[in-house]
């Protein structure tokens, strides 16, 4: 089956934030996104990454269905992007990722839908 892996934006990105018009247009564009490929009939993941930094990757995160908001290195980003790429159990899931305690590969481990 066909796949895609999306890279979205986190809901409460800009949130107690003054936000401008263009940031407002790209989350909704990005929910619209999000929205589009769920709907697709392809097999899809939604990766939600927090607020980016430039600070080297920890190869540690927090990702899961719904988590605190916070910020990831992108290096990290990167680095989880390869679990729903090489292991096709990771499917039709929404994933919230910001930095945390656990090894990407554990922190993804549960993730799996067999």
């Amino acid at each position: 089956m066909p796949r895609f892996i999306l890279v979205s934006a986190f809901p409460d990105a800009g949130r107690g934030k003054a936000i401008s018009e263009g940031f407002e247009n790209y989350m909704r564009v990005k929910r619209l996104a999000d929205a589009r490929l769920v709907a697709s009939g392809l097999e899809w993941v939604i990766l939600r990454p927090g607020t980016l930094t430039d600070a080297a990757g920890t190869g540690r995160v927090q990702a899961d269905l719904a988590i605190p908001y916070g910020e990831i290195p992108r290096d990290d980003v990167a680095a989880t992007l390869v679990g729903p790429i090489e292991n096709p159990a990771i499917k039709y899931q929404i994933i919230e990722l910001t930095t945390g305690d656990r090894p990407i590969e554990a922190a993804l481990q549960r993730l799996q839908r067999y």
